[in-house]
């Protein structure tokens, strides 16, 4: 009798400490979650740039993008959870930074053209103020434009 109470005490020690706790179990089900919402928010974010426009204005940043968000669905199949939440939040910010460059490309053309058209009517000869006003201030979005502060 004392062998069967061993012996059943001894299982219950073995095989009552194999598996994950309801603690650790919650916490990659949170985990989970937190990973598939980040990649879909990715996907969001990457089809928000190429509607804007930039797979032409932004091709390296939204590739970037596109490469991490497979990284992420790669990690999320092999129940990565940690890595794949971190690919695709750099997903995120590499598809945010190519809507805004896009954005920011757009408008610097815009008021290119803007000048452009002003100057075609004289405008700069009516308004000289306000026209070198426009300039600089194209010159200056240019400057940070090419120095990548596409918030400015």
């Amino acid at each position: 009798m004392n062998k069967i109470i061993c012996l059943f005490i001894g299982c219950v020690l073995i095989f009552g400490g194999c598996g994950p706790s309801q603690e650790q179990i919650k916490k990659e089900s949170m985990m989970m979650e937190s990973a598939k919402n980040a990649i879909e928010q990715a996907k969001k974010d990457i089809l928000d740039a190429k509607n804007e426009g930039a797979a032409e204005l932004a091709k390296e940043l939204l590739a970037s993008a596109e490469t991490k968000l497979k990284s992420a669905d790669d990690y999320f199949g092999k129940k990565n959870y940690e890595e794949a939440l971190k690919s695709a939040k750099l997903s995120s910010e590499d598809a945010k930074l190519a809507k805004l460059m896009t954005q920011s490309a757009k408008a610097i053309e815009k008021a290119k053209k803007d000048i452009e058209d002003a100057k075609s009517v004289k405008a700069d000869e009516i308004v000289p103020d306000l026209m070198k006003s426009a300039e600089e201030n194209l010159s200056l979005a240019l400057k940070y434009f090419e120095a990548k502060d596409y918030a400015k």
